[in-house]
């Protein structure tokens, strides 16, 4: 951006979180600046952080969060209705699915896959083998 800038003094990495005002002292517009570049970038971060890398076309997006399941069809309502046996975990993956309380495939999906790997003897091949049952559904974890 072009202007008469007397200097520019942001740095990301001193993690500055604002510029307080002192009485008495003299309005620079450095000063200003660097506040709004501090602003600026916290909301690029929290963008990042919400939104990641990437964000969906507003039209005939890849993905849709829906909070209310009775706009689901009645095909989609039924694939969430599904028992998890349907899904012919191991043994392993099964089990762990009891001690959470899923019994459901839409349960399923409102867990994250850090969710799971936090039950005991759950581990990253019990999730990966439940990401490849779901993925053959065109479903993902939450999260993913």
């Amino acid at each position: 951006m072009k202007g008469d800038f007397s200097r520019s003094t942001f740095d990301p990495q001193k993690h500055y979180s604002g510029v307080r005002m002192q009485q008495g002292r003299v309005q620079l517009d450095a000063d200003w600046n660097e506040n709004l570049d501090i602003l600026l970038h916290r909301i690029e971060t929290e963008t990042l952080d919400v939104i990641g890398q990437c964000g969906v076309p507003v039209h005939d997006a890849a993905f849709g969060v829906v909070t209310d399941f009775s706009k689901l069809s009645a095909d989609e309502q039924a694939l969430l209705a599904k028992p998890i046996s349907d899904l012919n975990l191991s043994v392993r993956a099964r089990k762990c699915m009891i001690r959470l309380g899923i019994n459901t495939i839409g349960e399923l999906l409102r867990h994250t896959g850090d969710e799971l790997l936090e039950c005991k003897n759950f581990g990253v091949t019990s999730l990966n083998e439940v990401r490849e049952k779901l993925s053959s559904l065109s479903l993902k974890l939450r999260g993913e």
